[in-house]
Protein backbone atom coordinates (compact mmCIF):
# COMPACT_ATOMS: atom_id res chain seq x y z
CA UNK A 1 0.00 0.00 0.00
CA UNK A 2 1.25 3.60 -0.83
CA UNK A 3 0.47 4.87 2.42
CA UNK A 4 3.25 4.62 5.54
CA UNK A 5 2.03 3.14 8.71
CA UNK A 6 2.67 6.36 10.75
CA UNK A 7 0.26 8.25 8.57
CA UNK A 8 -2.73 9.42 9.59
CA UNK A 9 -4.22 9.03 6.70
CA UNK A 10 -2.86 5.15 6.53
CA UNK A 11 -5.23 2.07 6.40
CA UNK A 12 -4.89 0.21 9.80
CA UNK A 13 -2.39 -2.70 9.36
CA UNK A 14 -3.84 -6.06 10.37
CA UNK A 15 -0.89 -8.02 9.05
CA UNK A 16 -2.12 -9.84 6.03
CA UNK A 17 -1.45 -9.20 2.21
CA UNK A 18 -3.35 -6.33 0.55
CA UNK A 19 -1.11 -6.24 -2.54
CA UNK A 20 -3.63 -5.85 -5.50
CA UNK A 21 -4.31 -8.81 -7.40
CA UNK A 22 -6.86 -8.21 -10.22
CA UNK A 23 -9.95 -11.08 -9.83
CA UNK A 24 -10.23 -14.23 -12.10
CA UNK A 25 -13.97 -15.62 -13.31
CA UNK A 26 -14.24 -17.99 -10.71
CA UNK A 27 -14.61 -14.49 -7.88
CA UNK A 28 -17.49 -12.90 -7.37
CA UNK A 29 -18.05 -9.42 -8.54
CA UNK A 30 -20.71 -6.73 -8.95
CA UNK A 31 -21.52 -3.37 -10.16
CA UNK A 32 -19.78 -1.32 -7.05
CA UNK A 33 -16.21 -0.60 -7.62
CA UNK A 34 -15.46 0.43 -3.90
CA UNK A 35 -16.46 -2.81 -3.18
CA UNK A 36 -14.74 -4.44 -5.83
CA UNK A 37 -11.48 -2.96 -4.87
CA UNK A 38 -11.96 -4.11 -1.67
CA UNK A 39 -11.92 -7.23 -2.48
CA UNK A 40 -9.11 -7.07 -5.39
CA UNK A 41 -6.78 -6.10 -2.20
CA UNK A 42 -7.84 -8.24 0.03
CA UNK A 43 -9.39 -6.32 2.75
CA UNK A 44 -12.54 -8.40 1.68
CA UNK A 45 -12.09 -11.92 1.07
CA UNK A 46 -10.83 -11.98 -2.62
CA UNK A 47 -13.37 -14.61 -3.52
CA UNK A 48 -16.15 -12.16 -3.29
CA UNK A 49 -18.35 -14.64 -1.68
CA UNK A 50 -20.43 -15.26 1.97
CA UNK A 51 -19.36 -12.13 3.22
CA UNK A 52 -21.36 -11.06 6.22
CA UNK A 53 -22.12 -7.61 8.19
CA UNK A 54 -19.52 -7.25 10.80
CA UNK A 55 -16.84 -8.08 7.58
CA UNK A 56 -18.56 -5.72 5.30
CA UNK A 57 -18.58 -2.75 8.47
CA UNK A 58 -15.39 -2.95 9.37
CA UNK A 59 -13.65 -3.49 6.04
CA UNK A 60 -15.15 -0.11 4.92
CA UNK A 61 -14.42 1.49 8.45
CA UNK A 62 -10.80 0.20 7.65
CA UNK A 63 -10.64 1.21 4.25
CA UNK A 64 -12.50 4.27 3.42
CA UNK A 65 -13.09 5.89 7.16
CA UNK A 66 -16.49 5.76 7.22
CA UNK A 67 -17.86 5.66 10.61
CA UNK A 68 -19.30 3.33 12.49
CA UNK A 69 -22.90 4.13 11.62
CA UNK A 70 -22.21 4.41 8.14
CA UNK A 71 -20.40 1.57 7.54
CA UNK A 72 -23.05 -0.15 9.31
CA UNK A 73 -25.65 1.32 8.15
CA UNK A 74 -24.84 0.76 4.23
CA UNK A 75 -23.58 -2.80 5.45
CA UNK A 76 -26.86 -3.41 6.81
CA UNK A 77 -29.11 -2.07 3.26
CA UNK A 78 -27.27 -4.03 1.28
CA UNK A 79 -27.31 -7.18 2.96
CA UNK A 80 -31.19 -6.69 3.15
CA UNK A 81 -31.66 -6.11 -0.06
CA UNK A 82 -29.17 -8.65 -2.25
CA UNK A 83 -28.25 -11.06 1.26
CA UNK A 84 -28.79 -14.91 0.90
CA UNK A 85 -29.27 -17.31 4.19
CA UNK A 86 -31.29 -16.92 7.41
CA UNK A 87 -31.65 -13.86 7.73
CA UNK A 88 -30.01 -12.37 4.54
CA UNK A 89 -26.61 -12.93 6.80
CA UNK A 90 -24.39 -12.88 4.04
CA UNK A 91 -23.70 -11.39 0.68
CA UNK A 92 -21.95 -12.28 -2.11
CA UNK A 93 -20.71 -9.20 -4.91
CA UNK A 94 -22.61 -10.42 -7.87
CA UNK A 95 -25.72 -9.85 -5.92
CA UNK A 96 -25.22 -6.45 -6.10
CA UNK A 97 -25.99 -6.19 -10.04
CA UNK A 98 -29.66 -7.68 -9.05
CA UNK A 99 -31.50 -5.05 -10.98
CA UNK A 100 -33.38 -2.17 -9.26
CA UNK A 101 -32.87 -3.62 -5.66
CA UNK A 102 -29.71 -1.63 -5.23
CA UNK A 103 -28.31 -1.29 -8.57
CA UNK A 104 -30.53 1.17 -10.94
CA UNK A 105 -30.08 2.58 -14.94
CA UNK A 106 -28.39 5.26 -15.60
CA UNK A 107 -25.18 4.35 -13.66
CA UNK A 108 -21.91 6.15 -13.77
CA UNK A 109 -19.57 3.87 -15.47
CA UNK A 110 -22.20 1.02 -16.45
CA UNK A 111 -24.48 0.26 -19.42
CA UNK A 112 -27.94 -0.43 -18.26
CA UNK A 113 -29.68 -3.72 -17.75
CA UNK A 114 -31.06 -5.49 -20.61
CA UNK A 115 -34.83 -5.94 -20.93
CA UNK A 116 -35.50 -8.64 -19.14
CA UNK A 117 -32.36 -9.63 -17.23
CA UNK A 118 -32.14 -9.90 -13.17
CA UNK A 119 -28.74 -8.46 -13.43
CA UNK A 120 -26.90 -5.57 -14.73
CA UNK A 121 -23.43 -5.40 -16.73
CA UNK A 122 -20.68 -5.86 -13.69
CA UNK A 123 -18.15 -4.75 -16.49
CA UNK A 124 -17.05 -1.15 -16.42
CA UNK A 125 -17.67 0.52 -19.59
CA UNK A 126 -14.96 2.45 -20.15
CA UNK A 127 -16.91 4.86 -22.90
CA UNK A 128 -18.91 5.99 -19.80
CA UNK A 129 -15.77 6.47 -17.93
CA UNK A 130 -14.15 8.36 -20.13
CA UNK A 131 -17.11 10.33 -20.48
CA UNK A 132 -17.43 10.95 -16.74
CA UNK A 133 -13.96 12.47 -16.99
CA UNK A 134 -14.82 15.14 -18.96
CA UNK A 135 -16.92 16.69 -16.47
CA UNK A 136 -14.37 18.22 -14.56
CA UNK A 137 -12.99 21.55 -15.58
CA UNK A 138 -9.38 21.65 -17.52
CA UNK A 139 -6.63 21.03 -15.08
CA UNK A 140 -9.11 20.43 -12.12
CA UNK A 141 -10.49 16.99 -10.86
CA UNK A 142 -14.54 16.24 -10.05
CA UNK A 143 -16.37 18.59 -7.54
CA UNK A 144 -20.08 17.60 -6.21
CA UNK A 145 -21.34 19.62 -8.79
CA UNK A 146 -19.73 17.74 -11.64
CA UNK A 147 -21.07 14.59 -9.90
CA UNK A 148 -24.56 16.39 -10.30
CA UNK A 149 -24.31 17.01 -14.05
CA UNK A 150 -23.21 13.59 -15.12
CA UNK A 151 -25.91 12.79 -13.10
CA UNK A 152 -28.09 14.81 -14.45
CA UNK A 153 -27.00 13.98 -18.19
CA UNK A 154 -27.48 10.53 -17.85
CA UNK A 155 -30.86 10.25 -15.88
CA UNK A 156 -32.06 12.43 -18.72
CA UNK A 157 -31.52 9.35 -21.41
CA UNK A 158 -33.95 7.38 -19.87
CA UNK A 159 -37.22 6.68 -20.97
CA UNK A 160 -38.27 5.77 -17.55
CA UNK A 161 -37.57 7.87 -14.67
CA UNK A 162 -35.31 6.31 -11.78
CA UNK A 163 -37.83 5.47 -8.80
CA UNK A 164 -37.54 8.39 -5.97
CA UNK A 165 -35.62 5.62 -3.71
CA UNK A 166 -33.06 4.58 -7.12
CA UNK A 167 -32.19 8.16 -7.60
CA UNK A 168 -31.07 8.22 -3.87
CA UNK A 169 -28.95 5.61 -4.72
CA UNK A 170 -27.66 6.54 -7.12
CA UNK A 171 -26.65 10.28 -5.93
CA UNK A 172 -25.53 8.23 -2.57
CA UNK A 173 -23.07 6.68 -5.20
CA UNK A 174 -21.58 9.97 -6.22
CA UNK A 175 -21.56 11.24 -2.44
CA UNK A 176 -19.44 8.60 -1.35
CA UNK A 177 -17.37 8.85 -3.91
CA UNK A 178 -16.68 12.32 -3.70
CA UNK A 179 -16.15 12.25 0.24
CA UNK A 180 -13.44 9.21 0.01
CA UNK A 181 -11.52 10.72 -2.32
CA UNK A 182 -11.73 14.53 -2.63
CA UNK A 183 -8.84 16.44 -1.54
CA UNK A 184 -8.59 18.17 1.74
CA UNK A 185 -8.67 22.45 0.23
CA UNK A 186 -9.85 21.97 -3.33
CA UNK A 187 -12.90 19.75 -2.75
CA UNK A 188 -11.85 17.69 -6.07
CA UNK A 189 -11.48 14.22 -6.72
CA UNK A 190 -8.34 13.64 -9.00
CA UNK A 191 -9.21 12.06 -12.43
CA UNK A 192 -6.38 9.98 -12.36
CA UNK A 193 -7.97 8.40 -8.82
CA UNK A 194 -11.11 8.33 -10.15
CA UNK A 195 -9.90 6.08 -13.29
CA UNK A 196 -8.19 3.95 -11.09
CA UNK A 197 -10.93 2.96 -8.89
CA UNK A 198 -13.68 2.97 -10.93
CA UNK A 199 -11.71 2.05 -14.17
CA UNK A 200 -9.61 -1.02 -12.75
CA UNK A 201 -11.32 -1.30 -9.36
CA UNK A 202 -8.16 -0.78 -7.19
CA UNK A 203 -6.85 1.67 -4.59
CA UNK A 204 -5.53 4.39 -6.25
CA UNK A 205 -2.10 4.92 -6.29
CA UNK A 206 -0.97 7.89 -3.55
CA UNK A 207 -4.57 7.44 -2.54
CA UNK A 208 -5.03 8.51 1.56
CA UNK A 209 -8.05 7.93 3.27
CA UNK A 210 -9.86 10.68 4.73
CA UNK A 211 -7.89 11.68 7.89
CA UNK A 212 -11.56 12.12 9.99
CA UNK A 213 -14.20 9.24 10.05
CA UNK A 214 -17.14 10.33 7.09
CA UNK A 215 -20.29 10.81 9.34
CA UNK A 216 -23.84 9.21 8.67
CA UNK A 217 -25.81 12.41 8.59
CA UNK A 218 -22.62 13.86 6.74
CA UNK A 219 -23.75 11.74 4.13
CA UNK A 220 -26.93 11.96 3.83
CA UNK A 221 -27.33 15.46 3.90
CA UNK A 222 -25.35 15.73 0.91
CA UNK A 223 -27.42 13.45 -0.84
CA UNK A 224 -30.10 15.17 -0.13
CA UNK A 225 -28.38 18.23 -1.83
CA UNK A 226 -26.85 16.47 -4.27
CA UNK A 227 -30.89 15.11 -5.86
CA UNK A 228 -30.93 19.04 -5.48
CA UNK A 229 -28.35 20.21 -7.57
CA UNK A 230 -29.82 17.55 -10.54
CA UNK A 231 -33.50 18.95 -9.78
CA UNK A 232 -32.37 22.07 -9.82
CA UNK A 233 -30.65 21.32 -13.56
CA UNK A 234 -33.72 19.38 -14.43
CA UNK A 235 -36.12 23.08 -13.86
CA UNK A 236 -33.73 25.79 -13.29
CA UNK A 237 -36.74 27.60 -11.68
CA UNK A 238 -37.29 24.83 -9.31
CA UNK A 239 -36.78 26.23 -5.60
CA UNK A 240 -35.19 24.31 -2.75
Amino acid sequence: MPQTLDSPHAIPDDGKNHDFKPCDKAHSRGPCPGLNAMANHGYLPRSGTNIGFFALKSGLQQVYNLSFPLAAFLSGVALAACGRGFFFRTLDLEALGLHNKLEHDASLVHQDAAVGCPFAPKEVDQKLLQQLLTYAAPGHGMTLDDFARVRHDREAQLQVPLTEQLEKNACAEAVITWLVLKQEGSGEVPLGQLRQLYGEERLPDGWKRPKKPIGLFEALGLVKALIEKVAKLRDPWKQS
